[in-house]
């Protein structure tokens, strides 16, 4: 689930393979995206807002793909769908033109939204999160790396006990207290 910026509408997804887009105040769907019509095929896993307004949600799913959503438009259709990945999509971010998609295949890949393709496909083991807030790019992968969009940096991470998720804080280039980081390495 994600909130709008506004706080006026949230997104949410799950085991129905259907995006839904819901009002706050009404507390009813204004729309339902994908199902039998390009939809997901199997668990969505992750979703997040983006774009001007808020007019896009991304969301990613157990059939290893990333989909792309225009929460304006009528039909129920995919505006594009991204399928590099070889296994789930764990999660999704978005970083201004860019949508990064976390997959437990152990790849992070970044896709250009202008471009539509992949620009960026690394290597880091399981991938369990990632993030992203203004330009900042932030991905755990296990076991140990934290990656920071814009900055080459090596850290020894890994999550403290009792959680299962990290967050990014509000410090600059800091994740929150449920991230354990030693920096290793930087440039």
């Amino acid at each position: 689930m994600a909130v709008a910026a506004d706080n006026s509408r949230f997104v949410s997804g799950g085991g129905d393979k259907t995006v839904f887009l819901w009002d706050v105040a009404t507390a009813r769907t204004l729309r339902r995206l994908g199902g039998a019509t390009g939809g997901h095929g199997a668990r969505i896993e992750s979703v997040k807002f983006g774009g001007d307004g808020d007019a896009v949600i991304v969301s990613g799913s157990y059939d290893a793909s990333v989909r792309l959503w225009d929460t304006k438009a009528q039909g129920a259709r995919p505006l594009m769908v991204f399928g590099e990945g070889r296994d789930s999509i764990s999660d999704v971010a978005v970083a201004g033109f860019e949508v990064g998609a976390a997959s437990v295949d152990g790849r992070v890949r970044w896709y250009d939204l202008r471009m539509g393709l992949c620009v960026v496909d690394v290597v880091g083991g399981q991938c369990i999160y990632e993030a992203a807030r203004g330009w900042e790019k932030l991905t755990l992968a296990s076991p140990g790396h934290i990656s920071h969009g814009n900055t080459a940096r090596r850290h020894d991470a890994g999550l403290k006990p009792g959680f299962n998720r990290p967050s990014v804080g509000q410090g600059e280039r800091q994740a929150t207290a449920v991230v354990q980081s030693r920096l290793l390495h930087e440039h």
